[in-house]
């Protein structure tokens, strides 16, 4: 084991490995990508993703980079859940589900809980969270956010950053910052903070302003988009307050590490299936155009010929 691994050891709760077949399982994500970290990490608290995160920042400072990779069930297809430094898994240990306001519908949990078991749990009081994606099995919440997973009643109930209310975020430093909706006046005071925390909303509300008629003209708010940061459009409104969750959301663990979060539920419905064949596309097409009127969670067309190539 290496020497920065053996430190990293010594000084959190949680497990760090420079295996070489761990490093290997850890290599590849649902991308046809790969890349080998320099060691695994299985933080046990929240705590330990601050100690590892200020570790890589000092390193950095001395010209010795470091970088981190934050991983849940490791089903992203884009390559963001793989990294050459260290591989920081919340899935084995930081997947508590916390507590549930029921009156509310907001559930606080870790980010290594799969939606699966955050839903069935959920269940239990009729409720659960509509954006869960296909791979819910084993996709994490936090990698869910990261991504801004989307599932089959999507299209319905929106993508998960919609049922996000609040997110804990482990910063570059260390520092925690918590998101949320913050007034003006409480923005002007986090501003004069001399903290990382304050650097992040001086940053962040001046890159708003100066940009304010980019931002406004380029990214639509009303479509999903996961390319860049498109979130900012989000993030500052007309009242001067702010909120940097949707800044977060989808954003690949590149702004922070999730260490926690507040997810919105809505009351739970049955999935009714109904298969329709039609003889012609002008029958289809009238059909279809009055169901769609009903709201359905997923409404699908697929041509004949394509259906008998399937059997």
């Amino acid at each position: 084991m290496s020497k920065v691994a053996n430190y990293l050891n010594e000084h959190i709760l949680g497990e760090v490995s420079s295996n070489a077949a761990v490093r290997k399982a850890m290599s590849t994500d649902a991308s046809v990508l790969t890349m080998t970290p320099e060691m695994v990490v299985y933080p046990r608290t929240t705590n330990d993703i601050r100690k590892i995160a200020r570790f890589s920042n000092q390193l950095a400072e001395k010209g010795h980079i470091l970088p981190i990779t934050p991983r849940g069930g490791g089903s992203d297809q884009t390559g963001a859940a793989i990294g050459k430094g260290i591989v920081v898994n919340t899935m084995a240990h930081m997947n508590t589900i916390f507590e549930l306001d029921a009156k509310q519908r907001l559930v606080r949990v870790q980010p290594g809980v799969t939606f699966k078991a955050l839903n069935d749990a959920l269940r239990l009081q009729g409720l659960y969270i509509p954006s869960y994606p296909a791979s819910q099995a084993y996709s994490t919440i936090g990698g869910a956010i990261a991504n801004n997973a989307t599932g089959i009643r999507s299209g319905k109930y929106g993508a998960t950053g919609n049922w996000v209310h609040q997110i804990e975020v482990v910063l570059s430093n260390g520092d925690i910052l918590q998101t949320g909706r913050i007034s003006k006046r409480e923005l002007n005071r986090k501003k004069g903070e001399q903290t990382f925390e304050g650097e992040v909303y001086r940053g962040i509300d001046n890159l708003i302003t100066d940009n304010a008629d980019v931002i406004a003209n380029s990214i639509d708010t009303e479509v999903r988009d996961g390319a860049g940061y498109t979130g900012i459009a989000e993030v500052k409104h007309r009242d001067g307050s702010i909120d940097l969750t949707p800044l977060i959301i989808g954003s690949q663990g590149t702004l922070g590490i999730i260490s926690e979060v507040i997810m919105k539920a809505e009351f739970y419905s049955e999935l009714a299936v109904a298969a329709i064949a039609f003889g012609s596309w002008e029958s289809a097409r009238d059909t279809l155009e009055a169901i769609a009127g009903l709201e359905p969670s997923v409404l699908e067309l697929i041509d004949g010929g394509m259906f008998e190539s399937a059997l």
